[in-house]
């Protein structure tokens, strides 16, 4: 396998030799503009024909001098190939890029899974979710670690994310909360419209879980844990781990999202007024 590097004109010739091919255009100052693939190397010189599918390259490289082109291969295969264009687009970030490939290829946050690297981008501060809040109906927010319980209950493991049911049962219990849920089953007050299951260090903290809250009215004694005032949150089948599609959401570092080792510390609820409660009292300042 080669890699090599090539300032090429319009009227270049480039080598057809087949094979499974990658190759990436770079501007002037080395900022990354296009990774692609070809069945052969002379693929890399294509968008220099003046017909080149991708408007934005074509437009760059008809507008701007000193574009160059590198290109790496031959590969096995045309999948082996296809991984590396992949790789490339999610580690560079290129910009005239438009379809990014299979998500288990292509870079995200430890722990999140493939599916929703998407969103790998979207971090969101304590006043987004205060707003959100507000917006739905108020939000209870939990911390899963990555310790297992002897009741069964699994931690969230960032190697290896557990499935779906594993994940809802570590999130949806069992939460010092059996007391202020008498007061959102008999309407004396309202209760949170959504749980959120959050998991990582402060610096890297991300949603496992998002899951729509049933009506408070219809909890029942099996939500309660025989230790007493411990609950389980009664939950909906409606948008499962991602209501909100927020599932593999970053959440940015804040005074006002830290979590202790009390249980009373364990979650943060917060309002759907703006008021927050749990969590560890620090100030925001």
């Amino acid at each position: 396998m080669v890699t090599r590097k090539a300032h090429v004109s319009r009227s270049s010739p480039v080598s057809s030799a087949p094979g499974h091919y990658v190759y990436l255009y770079r501007a002037k100052d080395g900022q990354p503009l296009y990774v692609g693939y070809g069945a052969q190397a002379g693929r890399a010189n294509a968008h220099r024909t003046g017909r080149s599918h991708n408007q934005g390259l074509q437009e760059q490289l008809l507008n701007n001098a000193g574009v160059s082109v590198e290109i790496v291969g031959p590969f096995g295969s045309r999948d082996v190939a296809l991984m590396v264009e992949t790789v490339l687009i999610s580690a560079l970030r290129s910009t005239h890029n438009v379809h990014p490939g299979k998500p288990h290829w292509r870079f995200r946050p430890f722990g999140v899974p493939p599916k929703y690297v998407d969103r790998r981008d979207t971090l969101l501060d304590y006043k987004a979710l205060l707003d959100a809040a507000k917006e739905v109906g108020g939000l209870l927010l939990v911390y899963v670690n990555s310790r297992d319980f002897e009741d069964g209950r699994k931690g969230y493991d960032f190697a290896s994310p557990p499935n779906d049911q594993t994940i809802l049962r570590r999130v949806d219990r069992w939460w010092q909360l059996a007391r202020k849920a008498i007061d959102w089953k008999n309407g004396t007050e309202k209760g949170p419209a959504y749980l959120i299951g959050l998991s990582g260090p402060p610096s890297a903290r991300f949603i496992v879980a998002c899951c729509k809250i049933a009506d408070w009215r219809s909890l029942d004694t099996a939500s309660y844990s025989q230790q007493g005032g411990l609950l389980r949150i009664p939950v909906t089948d409606k948008g499962g781990l991602d209501a909100l599609h927020l599932r593999g959401v970053g959440v940015e570092e804040s005074p006002l999202l830290t979590f202790g080792s009390f249980r009373h510390q364990q979650y943060i609820l917060i309002r759907e007024d703006g008021q927050r409660r749990g969590g560890v009292k620090k100030s925001s300042r």
